[in-house]
């Protein structure tokens, strides 16, 4: 029993050393996603609610749309208008779960 046990923790410890990928985090890209360095430019802000309050609602969803590889989830973010008295407005990131 305890040559077992032994064992099963040699085996881990050797698995776990050498970057074993079990089932479960394979699910997930091995690759980092790229960042944007200090010398990037974000771009503007996309602020949808005058989109949305014109009645432009599939171009406020196409420029929207967010692509980061290597993920493939089709996801979508901007600003949306809160409170245009004191210019308050709220970030969104929608990915579905």
């Amino acid at each position: 029993m305890r040559l077992l046990l032994v064992a099963i923790v040699c085996l881990v410890t050797f698995a776990s050393i050498n970057g074993y990928r079990g089932p479960f985090r394979k699910m997930f890209p091995t690759r980092k996603p790229t960042v944007l360095t200090v010398d990037d430019d974000p771009g503007e802000p996309l602020f949808l609610t005058p989109y949305l309050e014109q009645g432009k609602i599939d171009e406020a969803r196409r420029l929207s749309s967010v692509e980061l590889p290597p993920y493939t989830q089709q996801s979508f973010s901007g600003y949306l208008t809160v409170n245009k008295q004191y210019n308050s407005n709220m970030f969104f990131w929608f990915f579905p779960a």
